[in-house]
């Protein structure tokens, strides 16, 4: 089974280049011939910073989930569960 991912992606960086910050949301997975797989329920936030994480940012994600994610994972389990893998 060959599945690809579709996402809308929102991205910002910061002027100085040294943060990155990417927003992914309407994560869906389909079948090479388009069909949807199956859809993830949550928004994925990623953090990137090219030395260290500023105190700006420390406070701004202070209390957020800071889980690691992978969309391929997720997406291998909800096949599992439902039996189509």
């Amino acid at each position: 089974m060959c599945i690809r991912d579709s996402r809308r992606r929102t991205a910002f960086e910061s002027p100085d280049g040294l943060v990155r910050v990417t927003l992914d949301t309407d994560i869906t997975w389909c079948a090479a011939d388009g069909r949807p797989v199956s859809e993830a329920a949550e928004a994925v936030v990623e953090l990137k910073t090219a030395d260290h994480e500023p105190a700006w940012l420390k406070k701004a994600v202070g209390g957020m989930r800071t889980d690691a994610f992978s969309k391929f994972v997720t997406c291998v389990e909800t096949l599992v569960r439902a039996g189509r893998l």
